[in-house]
């Protein structure tokens, strides 16, 4: 089952609290896990998708991070990225835990 996203969106956390322009890393992980390549045009899209106003320099933030050893994005061809294999699985890992991590409906207790 492919998830949307809003559902996906949901499941970040913090999402209240982070700048669009940190969102953007966490929609390129969801274009990519969707197969759709990480553009500026898609990234814009999932903002407007999620009423969320886009970051207002898309292009130059993929440009600035997939420049330097730092890199967390690698450029395919002219306008599509894809993640770093290694911030790829941080996210994943990281998303996994919290997609399948939630309390069970019949624990009531408190912690």
């Amino acid at each position: 089952m492919e998830l949307t996203i809003e559902n996906y969106y949901n499941k970040i956390p913090n999402k209240e609290t982070i700048t669009t322009r940190e969102l953007l890393i966490y929609l390129a992980y969801y274009l990519e896990n969707n197969l759709q390549p990480v553009s500026a045009a898609n990234l814009k899209n999932c903002c407007l998708n999620l009423k969320i106003r886009p970051y207002s320099n898309i292009p130059a933030w993929l440009s600035d991070n997939s420049k330097g050893k730092n890199a967390i994005l690698i450029k395919e061809k002219p306008g599509c990225y894809k993640l770093e294999r290694e911030m790829y699985v941080k996210i994943n890992e990281f998303i996994t835990c919290l997609l399948y991590t939630s309390p069970s409906p019949r624990d009531t207790e408190r912690s």
